[in-house]
C-alpha cells in the first residue's frame, strides 16, 4: 500500500522523505480531491499504524486477525 501511495504521488512529481509525509500527501492530493475513496486512506493509515506497533512496540503482539485484515 505504501509503495502504491508513493507511486501515485510521483504521477504529480511529489516525493516525501517520511512515511507520514507520503500518507499525508496521499490524503491531500488524492483523497480530499476525490480521486480515490476515503476508505483507501483509512486502510493505508491503519496498515501504517499496525506496522509501527509491530516494529517499535515490542511488548505488543499483532493478532492474526489484525494481520489478515491488513493483508486483505
Amino acid at each position: 500500500m505504501f509503495y502504491m501511495a508513493e507511486a501515485v504521488l510521483l504521477t504529480k512529481k511529489l516525493s516525501f522523505s517520511k512515511h507520514a509525509g507520503v500518507i499525508s500527501g496521499f490524503n491531500q492530493h488524492f483523497i480530499k480531491t476525490g480521486v480515490f475513496d476515503y476508505k483507501y486512506y483509512e486502510m493505508l493509515r491503519y496498515a501504517f499504524e499496525q506496522r509501527n506497533i509491530g516494529d517499535y512496540i515490542f511488548q505488543t503482539q499483532i493478532s492474526k486477525e489484525t494481520a489478515q485484515k491488513v493483508i486483505n
